[in-house]
């Protein structure tokens, strides 16, 4: 459809809803099969005119074979619904030998339900381009939405169609990014965070399979003719879509599911409300989901029912947009959307577990010193557990801290197998199990647990890059290759990811190749130091000096650890070491990749290398 077809419409005096295919009047409510709708539409698109039967078979019925039977069946089931005179004429007459022709007053239908004083949701942010995406990152960010975005003081629910009798599970579903049908469109996080919010919230049962963040919004502008070619691309039997639009300092909601296999619609839901009685609509739309598609087998859900800040959520959503562009300004700006959220709204849980996620990030991209970053993260993370001890992701913040900082493996373990056990199905956990097994060795159970992981969100670049990453620590070069090729095509920004790709092309003997590779990188990648690499190994040593000292000038004592790499291809051991001792003492967030990292091939038959595992505690 398009954003007209989108709208609500008044035709003479019945509501026309596209999105959920219902007229109404009087409280009264018709569902209409989908092109039954689409046929209404567009005659309302042209009331007045004669529309002949061809033009609706070629606009309605586009790439399907019928007869004009259809339409003369749809336009008598549209009069049966719309009722009027004995022969629906009222509305739709027959202009003989020509067609038919709406004769019905349309218009936009106007809402006149009273606005409550609440403060206006604020414009959206500017677009900026995206930095860096870290699937672990972007699944906080996720998770935490679990209940942000729940508007309503009232709800309707619409059975919709008719559900299958039974369906297997786990079920499998994607949700699909939500439209803004604001008036000026400038609500259009508010529309990703409804998105993201369900994808979290069903993602919590463990009757769902829920395709990724990543793969479900590669299709922001997906049409309702798409749909079966989507499932079937994103490998879900379910689709989950809906809208939101504002008016006034209110909020209206609609969702619906569809069966991949036909578009058959199954279920519809439409919620309005004024902005702080967020939880409930969580709890609303999650609650009929699974029932609608687990049904009395699945796991029944828990509400969450309070009413949130109005205030605190505007900030708690302006957080969330910033997170998601992970450059170094934007962090900081969500790392103060979120403080504010927690300081109106204590009880924010999510605020907090958000606000742990953005330190780590912060830490983990040398943004900020790392201590700082990551005894914060723990800090944050500590009081999101505090105000729910059943919050899986506060384990798993826990989890990296211990990983990536602390370098305590069985703490790191224990965080894991404490959030699995709330939450086994918590994509964020096993990503943190498959990243531990990998540090420690277990390469092949690693690659196993990330292949899943990829499987369950497949156009998730950020989830390739790390299973080559695996592969290459592995030792299994042409896998690690294909892997990281195929991530960098999902997300050909992922900083680091050509120095990632160019460390598998030296290993593989290819060093051309692994120097144009480097040069695509960026100097917070690793590019400078990868060059310094690949200009050694093509034998100009000049070029590969300077690169090298530039690169240790301009990162400012970060990137201590790829400093080290680079020492080690040089063949300079000394100060190879020298640089690990700095990574070590810096607390360099990039040192537990040390016993997978395939160049440091010219420091293991050194004893220092063995002394420096066991100093990090990591098996020889």
């Amino acid at each position: 459809m398009t954003s007209t077809q989108r709208a609500i419409l008044r035709v003479q005096d019945w509501r026309v809803d596209p999105w959920l295919d219902e007229i109404s009047r009087n409280g009264q409510a018709v569902r209409l099969e989908p092109r039954t709708m689409r046929t209404l539409i567009y005659l309302a698109e042209h009331a007045g005119e004669v529309v002949s039967i061809e033009t609706l078979l070629e606009e309605v019925w586009s790439g399907v074979v019928v007869t004009s039977d259809s339409v003369y069946q749809t336009i008598a089931t549209l009069r049966r619904a719309l009722g009027g005179g004995v022969d629906g004429s009222t509305y739709i007459i027959n202009v003989p030998r020509r067609g038919y022709r709406l004769v019905a007053s349309v218009g936009p239908w106007n809402e006149s339900a009273e606005q409550p004083a609440s403060p206006p949701l604020p414009p959206a942010p500017p677009q900026r381009s995206h930095f860096h995406r870290i699937s672990w990152i972007a699944g906080i960010a996720a998770i935490a939405l679990i209940g942000a975005f729940c508007l309503a003081t009232w709800f309707r629910y619409l059975p919709a169609g008719r559900g299958p009798a039974k369906i297997a599970l786990p079920v499998s579903l994607a949700v699909l990014p939500f439209d803004d049908l604001s008036e000026k469109s400038d609500r259009r996080y508010l529309a990703e965070g409804m998105t993201q919010e369900l994808i979290d919230a069903l993602s919590r049962l463990p009757d769902f399979r829920v395709i990724g963040r990543a793969s479900s919004f590669r299709f922001p502008n997906h049409q309702s003719d798409d749909l079966v070619k989507l499932g079937q691309e994103l490998g879900a039997a379910y689709l989950l879509t809906g809208s939101i639009r504002t008016q006034g300092q209110r909020l209206r909601v609609a969702v619906k599911i569809n069966a991949a296999s036909d578009g058959t619609q199954l279920w519809s839901q439409s919620l309005e409300g004024p902005i702080g009685d967020a939880l409930r609509m969580e709890d609303d739309i999650a609650k009929n989901v699974s029932g609608t598609l687990a049904g009395i087998n699945g796991t029944p859900w828990k509400a969450k029912q309070r009413s949130v800040d109005p205030e605190a959520f505007a900030a708690y959503l302006l957080g969330i947009h910033e997170f998601y562009q992970f450059d170094r300004q934007n962090l900081d700006e969500a790392a103060h959307n979120f403080q504010t959220a927690l300081n109106l709204d204590p009880h924010n849980d999510r605020a907090a577990i958000l606000l742990a996620g953005v330190h780590v990030a912060q830490a983990s991209f040398e943004f900020v010193p790392v201590r700082e970053g990551f005894e914060s993260a723990r800090t944050a993370a500590t009081t999101a557990l505090a105000l729910n001890p059943e919050n899986a992701d506060g384990h798993s913040v826990l989890a990296k801290v211990h990983l990536w900082y602390d370098w305590d493996w069985n703490a790191a373990d224990a965080e894991i197998k404490r959030g699995l056990k709330l939450q086994p199905n918590n994509t964020l956990l096993s990503w943190d199990a498959a990243e531990l097994a990998s540090t420690l060795g277990r390469w092949d159970e690693s690659v196993r647990m990330m292949e899943v992981r990829v499987r369950s969100d497949p156009m998730d670049g950020d989830g390739y890059i790390t299973l080559g990453a695996i592969l290459y620590a592995a030792g299994r070069l042409p896998e690690a290759e294909a892997a990281t090729r195929k991530g960098l095509e999902l997300v050909p920004g992922y900083v680091s990811g050509y120095y990632y790709l160019g460390k598998i092309l030296i290993s593989e003997g290819r060093i051309q190749e692994a120097h144009e590779e480097m040069l695509k990188d960026f100097p917070e990648g690793g590019k400078l130091q990868g060059l310094a690499m690949t200009y050694y190994l093509l034998g100009r040593s000049t070029e590969s000096d300077s690169a090298l000292q530039r690169a240790i000038k301009d990162s400012g004592g970060s990137l201590t650890f790829e400093t080290a790499l680079a020492y080690s291809v040089r063949g300079e051991r000394d100060l190879a070491f020298e640089w690990l001792d700095r990574a070590y003492q810096g607390k360099s967030p990039a040192l537990y990749k040390l016993k997978g990292e395939q160049l440091f091939g010219n420091l293991k038959a050194d004893p220092r290398y063995a002394a420096f595992l066991k100093r990090m505690n990591l098996p020889l």
